[in-house]
């Protein structure tokens, strides 16, 4: 979801790129009404998130994408209201590769996007690191957190398939259905919360 009344939706297609399409919800009849397609990155992204940062303007998806050694990636740009575009794209490469699986959201009370992704094979285990936005509709205006180990460690872990990621007011992020292989292939759900008062949070 964009600001009210918009969305955005990312897919590949058939050529092998990755393109979006900025949709204007009509209210009084539950309609939306698509621009164009537009091409957002020249290769695939897959297992794909994306979040909207409605305080800065800023719309990211994170993928794995095929042009960087399958690597997880976190795409950024500015959304224009008024004509319903979106800006040109900047980024940042995760470690890891192999990524098969990535979420994200936006958290109002942090004021940053929040990434969970898969670090790769050989250990497969789960990272997370948050993107924060310093000036209004600049999308290349960003810090990055260190990452931090989430489910299993750089040296073990044996996870697979996370699905979906969402705020939690004042807390942090609540990872869902993360997969792990060393439990008969279960579904199993995280937490990922603070252990500090939400003022004393970095």
């Amino acid at each position: 979801g964009l600001t009210s009344g918009k969305v955005a939706y990312f897919s590949n297609q058939t050529d092998g790129k990755f393109y979006y399409n900025v949709g204007v919800i009509n209210t009084s009849n539950n309609t939306t009404s698509w621009g164009t397609q537009t091409e957002a990155k020249s290769d695939e992204q897959m297992y794909c998130d994306c979040a909207y940062n409605s305080d800065k303007g800023i719309v990211t998806f994170v993928g794995r994408h095929t042009g960087g050694s399958n690597n997880s990636y976190a795409h950024m740009a500015a959304f224009d209201n008024s004509n319903n575009t979106i800006g040109s794209w900047t980024g940042v490469q995760m470690e890891g590769n192999g990524n098969e699986s990535n979420a994200m959201c936006y958290d109002t009370d942090s004021d940053a996007f929040h990434i969970f992704y898969q670090r790769g094979s050989s250990p497969n285990n789960y990272r997370h690191r948050s993107i924060y936005h310093g000036t209004s509709g600049n999308a290349s205006s960003y810090s990055i957190t260190n990452a931090v180990d989430v489910l299993g460690t750089n040296s073990g872990g044996d996870y697979s398939s996370m699905s979906r990621m969402t705020a939690s007011p004042g807390l942090g992020v609540v990872s869902g259905a993360a997969r792990a292989n060393s439990n008969s292939n279960r579904l199993s759900m995280n937490n990922i919360s603070t252990t500090t008062l939400q003022s004393s949070l970095t």
